[in-house]
């Protein structure tokens, strides 16, 4: 995969984003790019490292913020990374089980690659509570960002895997139970 193909998934997922009808025609659909994009997981990690202290400072006010934020910023990049490589292969069986595995590696590629535009969703309140935005609200325009991610997350699946509002409503929930369960799973581990 060179930086061309990189360029065109980046434009494909914002074309997602934009509702436009020949998105997934961005996308080069084969097993390079499908090992390839798992290594969005660079980027994705940078942003996280960047975000992780600046939402600690935001929910929890009143804490020792960088040492919290350091602590978050550890467990929140260990599930980050567990669910990384955990949900493609949670995925892949229930794509089977629902008939959907003919596009299951265009999926997995979009999916990957649309991890960059929602992070920068979800990144804009914390930018502007960096540049004086008010502790509260920041909160309510992440809540607000957050239901705008799940609308796009759910469009990626419709689109990436030529599915019905319905599927794609399921494996969302899915997805969000997935990240979860690992969440809480890592978190009583790792805290004892």
């Amino acid at each position: 995969m060179n930086l061309v193909q990189i360029d065109r998934a980046i434009t494909g997922v914002w074309a997602i984003m934009l509702r436009k009808k020949n998105a997934l025609s961005y996308f080069t659909i084969d097993m390079t790019s499908f090992v390839w994009s798992f290594a969005v997981i660079i980027l994705v990690m940078a942003f996280q490292t960047y975000m992780a202290p600046l939402e600690t400072q935001i929910f929890n006010s009143g804490a020792n913020k960088v040492e919290l934020g350091e602590v978050m910023a550890g467990y929140q990049s260990f599930i980050l990374i567990v669910n990384w490589f955990l949900w493609p292969v949670i995925s892949f069986f229930i794509c089977k089980l629902m008939g959907l595995r003919a596009n299951y590696i265009r999926y997995v590629i979009v999916d990957n690659f649309s991890s960059m535009v929602t992070l920068t969703i979800i990144a804009a309140p914390s930018i502007l509570f960096q540049f004086g935005l008010s502790a509260d609200i920041a909160k309510s325009f992440i809540f607000f960002s957050s239901f705008i991610m799940l609308v796009y997350k759910w469009r990626v699946i419709k689109v990436a895997l030529a599915t019905s509002g319905m599927y794609a409503s399921i494996l969302l929930f899915i997805d969000i139970a997935a990240t979860i369960i690992v969440s809480t799973v890592v978190k009583n581990f790792l805290v004892g």
